[in-house]
């Protein structure tokens, strides 16, 4: 933004949840139960990727695992982790 010259202020905060832990946002409402279990298998997965490297876990191929076991076991759709 400064690099453009814009005159906006960016203020970061924190992402508000929903009691089971999904982001309260417009477009989440109209998600289904099923479709509810896959959205939260990505947040999920990156908590357990984040946890993994925090107690030293380095291998990506590893990291990735989390993310794809997770996601396909809550039956949801993995186009693509990097």
């Amino acid at each position: 933004v400064r690099d453009l010259d814009f005159a906006v202020e960016i203020v970061g905060s924190e992402i508000v949840r929903d009691s089971d832990g999904l982001a309260l946002s417009s477009r989440n409402v109209h998600l289904s139960p099923k479709e509810r279990q896959e959205a939260l298998s990505i947040c999920r997965s990156l908590t357990k990727v984040r946890d993994a490297v925090c107690n030293g876990e380095i291998s990506s191929g590893i990291l990735r695992h989390l993310v794809v076991e997770n996601i396909l076991n809550a039956g949801g759709k993995i186009d693509y982790v990097e």
